[in-house]
């Protein structure tokens, strides 16, 4: 839809989501190879993936810090989208920027950077505090720890919410069965209380969804001039 309507925003939108998949990704080949590890298995693919792992997380940090860049001015510089965004949005993005340049700072600068995220994450699975990490690396995982704690409190987390709330909805073709389970749920929430305060509605926080869309409604004095 992106593409469709706003290719502007898109050609940001699309690296910085698509970084942040990539690191997702490259998180789990990290906890695998440690896995791996500790069960003793041995063979070039535990090479292989020490190489890997840093060229997927170099492209996605910089995938991110360019769409995180991108959409910043994006919403600065754009009136239509400048008069719908908030000062939390910019903070966002700002934190989220400063997360992908750190960590590909620490990807270009360390060399063992696979195994400093692995050690920390050791660390923090073992309640382990002696485990030093070096600077740039420090500063990154300080900046995630802030980002994830944070993230639940914010739009972002659309992420989750927009499966249940559009995609479910838009694409699913389940039958409606007669005494099934769906026609049940439904029952249930038409029987809910109607409280929205539109005066349209005629809701009283009593009259349920049933009550409301089969009530006649009462023809006011201007509808009965005009249809006479």
């Amino acid at each position: 839809a992106l593409w469709e309507h706003n290719r502007k925003m898109w050609w940001f939108s699309f690296p910085f989501h698509f970084g942040l998949y990539l690191l997702c990704g490259v998180v789990g080949l990290i906890v695998l190879g440690g896995i791996v590890r500790v069960a003793g298995a041995s063979g070039p693919g535990i090479g292989l993936m020490s190489t890997v792992v840093p060229i997927l997380a170099g492209v996605g940090y910089a995938l991110g810090a360019v769409g995180a860049l991108g959409l910043f001015f994006g919403r600065l510089f754009d009136s239509n989208l400048r008069n719908s965004t908030s000062l939390t949005s910019f903070y966002n993005l700002l934190l989220l920027l400063a997360f992908f340049v750190t960590g590909g700072l620490a990807v270009i600068t360390l060399d063992g950077f696979p195994a400093g995220v692995l050690a920390f994450l050791g660390a923090l699975a073992t309640a382990d505090l002696s485990v030093q990490l070096p600077g740039i690396l420090a500063a990154h995982v300080l900046l995630t720890g802030v980002f994830l704690a944070y993230l639940p409190f914010t739009q972002m987390m659309h992420f989750v919410a927009k499966y249940f709330t559009y995609h479910e909805v838009r694409w699913d073709d389940e039958p409606l069965v007669v005494g099934g389970k769906m026609e049940k749920k439904l029952l249930e929430l038409l029987a809910q209380p109607v409280s929205w305060a539109g005066p349209h509605i005629g809701a009283d926080g009593k009259k349920t969804w049933v009550d409301i869309v089969t009530e006649i409604p009462k023809e006011d004095d201007g509808a009965e001039e005009v249809e006479q």
